[in-house]
C-alpha cells in the first residue's frame, strides 16, 4: 500500500496533492488525519458539544494542561480542581441533575453552564483575578499603570480595568476585561460557527456602552475579552502579546523570552481555570468524582 492509498483508507474521499504527498513531516500527516476526524465529530454533535469543540480548538484552551505544576510560579491545581476542569474539557458531566441552581435558585443544569456565569456565583472575584495578574506581569515588565481609575478624574464610568500610564508613542492606553461563557442560553447557537462569537459580542457590547465616553477623552481603549475555555479575544492576545514583549529583557536570549511567553499564557490560563473550577465545586451540593479515588496512582 502506496501513501496515497493509505491517507485514502484513513480519511475517504480525502485529495492527495503531489505537492503534499512530497511531505515526510509525520506531524502533517497526524495534522490532516486530525482535522478531518475532528471535522466529523463536530458535524454529528450536539449544538452545546459542536460550540465546545470549535472553542477546544483553540491553542490557548488547552495551556493550563501544558504547564508543570510549579507552585513558587503560580502554576499549580489541587487534584479536586483538576478532576473538575477535566470533566469540564471533555463535557461530562459535573453535578447532579437538580433543575435549579443552589446558589440563585435559576435554571440549571448538570454540566455547569449556569454556574460559570452565575452573577451570585463570584463572577466578580474571577474578573478581579484576571486583572490583578495582569497588573502583575505589567509590573514586572517596567509598564507603569493604575487599576480602576475614573477616565477623567471626576466621572463616576471606569471604562478601563487597567490603565497603562505610558504605552507606544507615550500616551495612555485603557484595558477594559470581560469574561464570556459561549455555552450559555444566549451565545451557544452563535458559537457554533467559530467559537469565538461570544468574544466578539463581548467586545461589541463594551464598545457600545463606553462609545460615548471613549470619543471624548484622549486615549486608546482596548476589551480584554476571555472565554469561560480560555480563548482570549484579538484585543486581548494583542495586548498580552505587547506586555511579553516588554517582560523579556534587552539582555535576553531568544529562547528565554519564548520560555518567559510560555510561562506567561500558562500562568494567565491557570488564573483564568482555576476561578472556573472554584465554580464549578462551590455551585454543586454533590459533585461527581472530584475527589481522589483510593487506589488509583493517577489521583493519589
Amino acid at each position: 500500500m502506496n501513501i496515497r492509498q493509505f491517507v485514502n483508507v484513513l480519511v475517504p474521499r480525502f485529495s492527495c496533492r503531489e505537492n503534499v504527498l512530497q511531505l515526510s513531516d509525520h506531524r502533517r500527516w497526524s495534522e490532516i488525519i486530525y482535522d478531518h476526524h475532528f471535522q466529523l465529530m463536530v458535524n454529528s454533535a450536539s449544538v452545546r458539544n459542536k460550540a465546545r469543540l470549535l472553542c477546544l480548538k483553540n491553542p490557548l484552551s488547552g495551556a493550563w494542561l501544558a504547564a508543570c505544576p510549579a507552585p513558587a510560579l503560580g502554576l499549580q491545581l489541587t487534584n479536586a480542581e483538576f478532576n473538575v476542569l477535566v470533566r469540564w474539557r471533555l463535557g461530562c458531566e459535573i453535578g447532579e441533575e437538580c433543575g435549579v441552581c443552589s446558589i440563585c435558585g435559576s435554571a440549571a443544569n448538570s454540566f455547569g453552564d449556569h454556574l460559570v456565569c452565575c452573577q451570585r456565583n463570584g463572577v466578580i472575584r474571577r474578573h478581579n483575578a484576571i486583572v490583578h495578574y495582569l497588573s502583575k506581569v505589567a509590573s514586572a515588565s517596567g509598564l507603569p499603570h493604575r487599576l480602576e481609575c475614573s477616565v477623567d478624574g471626576e466621572s463616576r464610568e471606569r471604562p478601563g480595568d487597567i490603565m497603562m500610564l505610558r504605552w507606544e508613542g507615550g500616551g495612555m492606553y485603557m484595558v477594559d476585561v470581560c469574561v464570556s461563557h459561549p455555552l450559555a442560553l444566549s451565545n451557544v447557537w452563535s458559537s457554533v460557527r467559530t467559537g469565538r462569537e461570544c468574544l466578539e459580542a463581548a467586545e461589541a457590547g463594551k464598545r457600545r456602552k463606553y462609545s460615548g465616553l471613549i470619543q471624548n477623552i484622549d486615549k486608546s481603549y482596548t476589551v480584554f475579552a476571555v472565554s469561560s475555555f480560555g480563548q482570549l479575544s484579538v484585543g486581548a492576545e494583542s495586548f498580552l502579546n505587547e506586555m511579553m514583549s516588554c517582560y523579556s529583557t534587552d539582555e535576553s536570549s531568544v529562547e528565554e523570552a519564548e520560555l518567559n511567553k510560555v510561562k506567561i499564557v500558562q500562568q494567565l490560563q491557570i488564573v483564568i481555570h482555576r476561578e472556573l473550577a472554584r465554580m464549578l465545586l462551590v455551585g454543586y451540593r454533590s459533585v461527581v468524582r472530584v475527589d481522589p479515588l483510593e487506589g488509583d496512582p493517577l489521583y493519589s
